[in-house]
């Protein structure tokens, strides 16, 4: 797919009279964005390793019946220990949830990031922005005049 922008990006340095670095510029932000897409695809194709997971799980277990004996053991305090070992086991808990949300960012789940539907409306920016160009580019048409006129 870059070959084919590439491509065409050569064929049109001579129908737009670009100066060439800025047309460097627009190979780089090409070169820059396959290196994203490339880095993305890394972390979308390399899975979680399940045991690693399953001892979180474990430990996570481990420590939910730990704090609450060792918060009373620590504060001495009939108030302070209950407060105190909901919010660290609701910390760690919810440290999970984030971990497991971003272990798969490109999931389509309401906690996501809309991807398909951003690349949508950029694709639909690009058509209307080739259509104006298009337009402003056909014989007798002034790109100064409005339509209106």
């Amino acid at each position: 797919m870059l070959e084919w922008i590439n491509e065409d990006l050569n064929e049109s340095i001579s129908l737009c009279g670009i100066p060439p670095p800025i047309m460097s510029r627009c190979y780089q932000e090409l070169s820059n964005g396959m290196l994203a897409f490339c880095q993305a695809m890394n972390v979308a194709d390399v899975p979680f390793p399940l045991p690693f997971a399953q001892l979180l799980e474990i430990l996570l277990a481990v420590i939910t019946c730990v704090t609450p004996m060792y918060t009373a053991i620590f504060t001495g305090g009939v108030i302070v220990t209950p407060i105190l070992s909901c919010f660290i086991t609701i910390g760690y808990w919810s440290l999970t949830e984030i971990a497991r949300e971003l272990e798969n960012p490109f999931a389509d789940t309401p906690n996501q990031l809309p991807v398909i539907d951003m690349h949508e409306r950029f694709v639909e920016l690009v058509q209307e922005v080739s259509s104006n160009r298009m337009q402003e580019r056909r014989p007798g048409h002034s790109p100064f005049m409005h339509e209106n006129s």
